[in-house]
């Protein structure tokens, strides 16, 4: 099963729940459950950033030097992914904050961060594995 889906039905997973409170530690639950996966994938991208990032200088150590110009810069895959993760962190706290604070006077309102937190890790787990498929098929 997908994670996308994983994370999507963790929501209907806690459905049955019989109270608040309950609903929300079955999703705090199914997000710990996606926090590993999240991980693996960050790593296993990392490792394929490292790896691009090794091979682009390999090729470009075989270029001469008068075949580069100052246009012809490498790319930072390794750079770019951290930066990039950094900025999803951000985003991920400030908009699951806002979702959760859009609701404030609902009873519910305790259990919109968790849902949006397991929305939110889904896609990314989705989105680095996507950016890692690019950097293997490039190579």
């Amino acid at each position: 099963m997908s994670l996308a889906v994983l994370a999507s039905s963790a929501a209907a997973a806690c459905s049955s729940s019989t109270s608040d409170l309950d609903h929300a530690q079955c999703l705090g639950r199914q997000y710990d459950a996606l926090k590993p996966s999240l991980e693996q994938t960050w790593q296993d991208t990392l490792s394929a950033a490292k790896a691009a990032d090794k091979y682009q200088a390999e090729q470009r150590s075989h270029l001469s030097r008068d075949l580069l110009d100052a246009s012809d810069s490498p790319i930072q895959y390794e750079k770019d992914l951290r930066t990039s993760q950094q900025a999803w962190i951000a985003y991920w706290h400030a908009e699951c904050s806002s979702e959760s604070n859009e609701s404030k006077g609902r009873t519910d309102r305790r259990l919109i961060y968790p849902t949006c937190a397991i929305r939110l890790t889904g896609a990314r787990v989705g989105q680095l594995k996507n950016y890692k498929l690019g950097l293997t098929e490039g190579n």
